[in-house]
C-alpha cells in the first residue's frame, strides 16, 4: 500500500511512499511516527490518500521511465502516469553492467548448461530454438536501444 501527501483539497502534492519510506522521512527530520495501523486508519484525516499499487512503466527501449507527480482526474480519483527521459552516461553505465551480468545468469542457468547428452537427444527444431535463443541473447548488447531492452523469453525446451 501507498500513501501520497494531499494538500487541504486533496490534490496531491508528493510522490507515493509506503508507510516505511514516510516512517524514514519522519525520522530524518527527529520526529516519531505513529504506527502503521493507527497511520492506515487516520490516513484520510491527514491528507494523505491510499493506492494500492503502482502501475508498472511502458517499456520503451532506450528510454528511462519516471513517476511523474500524481495528479487528480476530473472524478477525484488520483491518477498515476510515467514520463520518459534519455538516460544519462552514468545510468548507461549501470544498466549496462547490470544487463549484461542479467545475460551472462540467464545464459549459464539455461543453454550453456545443456549436457552433450541431453544435446544428443533433442530433436532438430529443438536444437535450432537452442541456437537462436543462445545467439540472441549473445547479440543483444548490440540490439537497438541496449541497455534497456528486454531480453527473449526463454524457450519452453529450456525451462525447468
Amino acid at each position: 500500500m501507498y500513501f501520497i501527501k494531499c494538500n487541504s483539497e486533496g490534490v496531491p502534492i508528493d510522490f507515493p511512499k509506503t508507510y516505511e519510506e514516510l516512517a524514514e522521512d519522519y525520522a530524518s527530520l527527529g520526529l516519531s511516527m505513529m504506527n502503521k495501523e493507527v497511520f492506515v486508519k487516520n490516513s484520510v484525516d491527514l491528507n494523505f490518500r491510499q493506492v494500492n499499487s503502482l502501475p508498472m512503466a511502458e517499456f520503451k527501449p532506450g528510454k528511462v521511465s519516471e513517476l511523474e507527480l500524481p495528479s487528480l482526474s476530473e472524478e477525484g480519483e488520483i491518477r498515476l502516469s510515467f514520463s520518459y527521459r534519455e538516460p544519462t552516461d552514468e545510468e548507461v553505465s549501470k544498466q549496462n553492467d547490470l544487463m549484461r551480468l542479467k545475460r551472462n545468469q540467464i545464459l549459464s542457468s539455461t543453454v550453456d548448461r545443456l549436457s552433450p547428452i541431453r544435446w544428443e537427444t533433442m530433436n532438430d527444431e529443438d536444437r535450432e530454438t537452442c541456437r537462436v535463443f543462445r545467439q540472441s541473447l549473445l547479440d543483444a548488447p548490440a540490439s537497438v536501444g541496449w541497455p534497456f531492452i528486454e531480453f527473449p523469453l526463454i524457450p519452453s525446451i529450456l525451462e525447468n
